[in-house]
């Protein structure tokens, strides 16, 4: 198919902007003359962008063929032809001028190829943001001749990696092909579940039923024979049951001491512990404390040097001022009392050492205690740095939650 532009009378220019709080939820525009027309619709703007990266990047001279619009996060499992019937039916849906111009726009078929009618002179973006934006809205097709011990190593590796999205994908495919497989290890079929019900408790996107899951994990541990094994999946589903996915903030969250104290008491069992059950068991000693601070209203001293006194054996320095700052963080925060630069200081050096969800939910406490003595500018700036330095997260629940504050802080800025 040749490609040709619009004429130069009708001329439609895209702008994609990715704002400072992240980059999985850029803003497209398109300007006619002196109006301009948002794209709000998730799919559209994912079929746009990519018509847009093929512009620019001049790949297949812009055609981008249907078969491929599967592969996006908002068309996954969708047929192909029924990603052509909603295209040409829903630009229908949109303000008729907007219609118009769509229809001006894109050689809009229902069987494709598609492509976008304008030169990439007149498509405006930071290449590398809409880059880094496609690489995470995009799900690639998995070769169905690949091993059950690759399948679930990439699962865990994107589950390490915070692509959660792409991680319940791979456990999910891995148990729907495995699970009656006498060959695979009952053990992995279990971590699988639970690992499934983790994510799904991270991001609530009701992909799954977390409860199912977590019972399906439950129900494998007698098939297990490796006493290890046993204790090592148990452990991970009361870590979840005990797992405050909101920062332990929410007030109605009950302080389960005996679901703590039966997770700390499983993985001090555990004989030939490695290092990755030691800061197993050293999260489940901080989240107590935690814990128990948002619950009571109080954070006692007694539980850090538990803590330390623990971690002292490990070696992990990281992890004891981790402890530390956390400590700080909660009495501030029980006390009422104003941060200090200092301890602000210390809550943003924490992004660059190991930026993850352990030093998001700190700063999210950080934020929480701004917000409370009502320092909007510096929570607003705050927070936004939060969400820059934790990027990868944009998939977690709490990621948008802070999103949420952002858009509300924003508001009340423009308010006063």
């Amino acid at each position: 198919m040749e490609f040709f532009c619009v004429r130069t009378d009708s001329l439609t220019m895209i702008n994609i902007k990715f704002e400072s709080n992240g980059l999985l939820t850029p803003k497209m525009t398109l300007s006619v003359k002196d109006q301009l027309y948002e794209i709000n619709n998730k799919k559209w703007l994912q079929f746009l962008s990519l018509l847009a990266y093929q512009r620019i990047m001049n790949i297949n001279n812009g055609l981008v063929a249907l078969e491929e619009l599967p592969n996006l996060l908002a068309f996954h499992k969708t047929q192909p032809k029924s990603i052509g019937n909603y295209l040409h039916k829903s630009c229908y849906r949109f303000d008729h001028k907007l219609a118009n111009i769509l229809n001006r726009l894109v050689n809009l078929t229902t069987t494709g190829p598609f492509c976008l009618l304008i030169d990439a002179s007149l498509i405006s973006t930071d290449i590398e943001k809409l880059t880094k934006y496609l690489k995470w809205v995009t799900v690639k097709s998995l070769n169905p001749n690949l091993s059950h011990d690759l399948i679930f190593q990439l699962a865990e590796s994107y589950d390490y990696n915070h692509s959660m999205n792409s991680a319940m994908q791979l456990f999910s495919i891995f148990l729907n092909r495995y699970m009656k497989d006498s060959g695979v290890p009952v053990f992995n079929k279990g971590i699988a579940y639970a690992r499934l019900a983790g994510c799904e408790l991270i991001t609530k996107h009701n992909n799954f039923d977390f409860n199912g899951m977590k019972n399906k994990a439950l129900s494998l541990i007698p098939k297990i024979e490796s006493s290890l094994e046993k204790k090592t999946l148990q452990s991970y589903v009361l870590m979840m049951e005990t797992y405050n996915n909101f920062s332990g903030t929410n007030p109605k969250t009950s302080y389960q001491k005996n679901k703590f104290t039966e997770t700390k008491d499983l993985l001090l069992s555990i004989s030939n512990r490695n290092e990755y059950m030691l800061r197993m068991l050293a999260y489940v000693h901080i989240n107590e404390m935690q814990s128990k601070a948002m619950m009571a209203s109080s954070v006692e001293k007694r539980d850090l040097v538990k803590i330390k006194n623990f971690l002292s054996s490990t070696g992990d320095e990281l992890l004891i001022e981790f402890a530390e700052l956390k400590f700080d963080l909660l009495n501030c925060r029980v006390k009422n009392s104003t941060p200090t630069e200092e301890l602000v200081k210390r809550v943003e050096a924490s992004f660059g050492i190991n930026p993850g969800v352990s030093s998001f939910k700190n700063g999210l406490i950080l934020m929480d205690i701004l917000i409370k003595h009502k320092t909007y500018d510096h929570a607003l700036d705050f927070g936004n740095n939060l969400l820059i330095r934790h990027a990868p997260l944009h998939e977690y629940d709490i990621y948008n939650k802070v999103i949420a504050r952002v858009e509300v802080l924003k508001s009340k800025i423009t308010k006063h």
